[in-house]
């Protein structure tokens, strides 16, 4: 029903069914991931080799994502959102953080918080668009965005929601308090 929903509003967009996540994934210049996993054991998380990966793609994940430790440490850059984010909950977490929150940061933390790896290389998105780290370092790099979410993304966010719902004059309005505590 989602590829018929796709092919009826958004002709220009090839959409298909495919058997693996290996079939989702190769060739593709860009792959987003977007699962629902039960936390607990990474293991279980969905998996991408870097074989089935193109030179040159986008991996960005919103979800839980596997990927083999010697890859993800030494040949894909990785990007987050918010370094300090996946630093944090590594910190609250303690070594083993990927089984409960399900980011390749958080992998890479967990190697180093367990000593198998001297530092962790990860670039923080604010530094590209600051032009302080490149874009690109090579045309084939591999690249693996993590979007663990910011509160600032969802009061953004929120916002757009609400003044489109004013502008549509939908919605409920909420009585929460009779006089504000801050005001």
């Amino acid at each position: 029903s989602f590829i018929q929903y796709v092919h009826e509003n958004y002709p220009s967009v090839e959409a298909f069914e495919v058997d693996s996540i290996e079939d989702a994934v190769r060739d593709c210049d860009i792959v987003s991931i977007a699962t629902s996993v039960a936390t607990g054991d990474h293991m279980t998380y969905p998996y991408i080799a870097e074989e089935w990966i193109k030179p040159g793609a986008l991996i960005e994940t919103t979800a839980a994502l596997r990927v083999d430790d010697d890859f993800l440490l030494n040949r894909a850059r990785v990007v987050a959102d918010n370094v300090k984010l996946y630093e944090s909950w590594e910190e609250e977490f303690g070594p083993g953080a990927y089984d409960s929150i399900y980011y390749p940061v958080l992998r890479m933390e967990d190697l180093l918080a367990e000593g198998k790896v001297p530092s962790v290389n990860v670039d923080d998105i604010a530094d590209i668009i600051l032009g302080n780290v490149p874009v690109h370092r090579n045309p084939n790099e591999i690249t693996i965005y993590n979007i663990g979410g910011m509160p600032v993304e969802d009061i953004a966010w929120g916002t757009m929601c609400y003044r489109k719902a004013v502008e549509l004059g939908i919605g409920t309005k909420l009585n929460l308090w009779d006089v504000p505590d801050l005001a």
